[in-house]
């Protein structure tokens, strides 16, 4: 039984070294990627056919300035959407066939809202979108912050419901403080029906600015408008 293993790894061994000899064993039509995954599994392979512990091992390559650059975008978007997944769970709920909704929310911004130059990236918050779908929003929505740290939004309140709108749809926001990134969210905060909603922001500086996103989503949560934006700034300014 020994001497059956010893036999077949010294043939696997001598089928590496020869795989290890040639420059072109993995095949050109693999993308960048795919190869240097192909290469890292053969080698990995390799050290353990040879009795070569690879725990302490670290990939001594260096990485390169897109990779740097990437890496940091992404971080700067997850540290962003991951406090947003109660909301967002709900807003790309119809996103969901092929990743989940904080993963959707995250790609979205990592497209669309990242800007600067590395490694100084930022969000651009109107760029940042929270739910997306075919119900309609609230018209003529205005969102303030008051100077006791309320904010009031009001809409119009129309008399004919068009796109399977009720005036149960309820109401969700959240409000995020850009200086210490902290983020309210309030879900079912008001009804459309109701035309108004109040909020008394927890910690609340007049020197801090604050940004805004509203959506209305069905009773049952199956449908969801477009998110709305609004820059609440700061009562310092």
């Amino acid at each position: 039984m020994l001497a059956a293993v010893t036999y077949n790894c010294l043939i696997l061994k001598i089928l590496i070294f020869k795989l290890m000899k040639k420059k072109n064993n993995i095949p050109s039509f693999l993308s960048a990627g795919d190869q240097r995954a192909a290469a890292d599994k053969r080698t990995k392979l390799y050290r353990i056919c040879n009795g070569i512990n690879t725990e302490n091992i670290k990939d001594s390559r260096p990485v390169t300035q897109a990779q740097a650059q990437q890496q940091l975008k992404l971080i700067t978007a997850t540290t962003f959407t991951k406090k947003l997944a109660h909301l967002t769970e709900i807003g790309f709920r119809s996103k969901t066939k092929r990743m989940t909704a904080t993963n959707y929310s995250t790609s979205q911004v990592l497209k669309e809202a990242i800007i600067g130059e590395y490694p100084d990236y930022s969000i651009d918050y109107a760029r940042v979108i929270i739910s997306s779908g075919n119900l309609s929003e609230l018209f003529g929505c205005v969102a303030k912050i008051q100077a006791d740290g309320t904010v009031v939004v009001t809409w119009e309140q129309l008399s004919f419901q068009a796109n399977r709108e009720s005036s149960a749809d309820l109401v969700f926001m959240s409000v995020y403080n850009a200086d210490r990134k902290i983020f309210h969210n309030y879900g079912g905060a008001a009804s459309r029906g109701e035309g108004v909603l109040y909020a008394t922001l927890p910690e609340f500086s007049v020197t801090d600015t604050y940004h805004c996103w509203i959506f209305v989503a069905s009773t049952h949560l199956r449908e969801v408008s477009d998110s709305k934006y609004f820059n609440l700034g700061s009562l310092s300014i």
